[in-house]
């Protein structure tokens, strides 16, 4: 009889460690995947960090629990989603989030604001001197947010000689007559984000 209840109690603790071997395996994946999480992306990030810079306790609160559960639908897509789509739900789905601070800059971050300034440099300044092209990534466009008595978006961007001009010779970084430079378009706002105060 000894013998059989020291084989059931060496049993018994093999089935113990075997379900804390489990256990652990299960939550190093849970870890694993909360890490490599959409919630953890650089816009989710982001969006979370303007929303606690301007909005109020619930407005905020309410933005992160969207990003959590469009976390849930990006993560259960593995990959295959329209961020743009959902970034859009993220506020058209509550339609009081329309009318936050987050939302109404967000508004302000897009191409057109870009390219109308570009346009402007294009026509009026380097056509003669020759063909540009955005600079090299990661610093051809940066967006820079101040936050204080007033809120100011900058859209920072870099251009880069690529052609003399009418387009013929095209031209190298290594070439002597390459050069790039920067510019940037400043808007300010109210601390609301109700009015641009300038633009520069």
């Amino acid at each position: 009889s000894s013998s059989s209840s020291s084989s059931s109690s060496s049993s018994s603790i093999a089935s113990e460690g075997d379900n804390k071997e489990e256990g652990g395996e299960k939550g190093t994946q849970q870890q694993q995947q909360q890490q490599h999480s959409w919630v953890n992306s650089p816009t989710a990030t982001v969006l979370s960090s303007l929303a606690a810079a301007i909005e109020d306790t619930e407005t905020q609160q309410r933005i992160n629990e969207g990003i959590a559960n469009m976390a849930k639908q990006i993560d259960a897509a593995r990959g295959v989603f329209d961020a743009e789509v959902l970034l859009s739900s993220l506020f058209t789905n509550a339609n009081s989030l329309l009318q936050s601070k987050t939302f109404k800059l967000l508004k302000a971050i897009n191409q057109g604001i870009v390219m109308n300034a570009l346009y402007f440099l294009t026509t009026r300044l380097t056509q003669s001197v020759g063909m540009f092209k955005d600079g090299p990534p990661p610093d051809s466009w940066l967006v820079d947010i101040y936050v204080g008595d007033v809120v100011t978006l900058s859209h920072v961007r870099w251009e880069q000689l690529a052609a003399l001009p009418g387009g013929l010779l095209t031209v190298s970084p290594s070439d002597p007559s390459f050069f790039k430079y920067k510019w940037q378009i400043r808007l300010s706002f109210d601390t609301q984000l109700e009015q641009i105060k300038a633009v520069s």
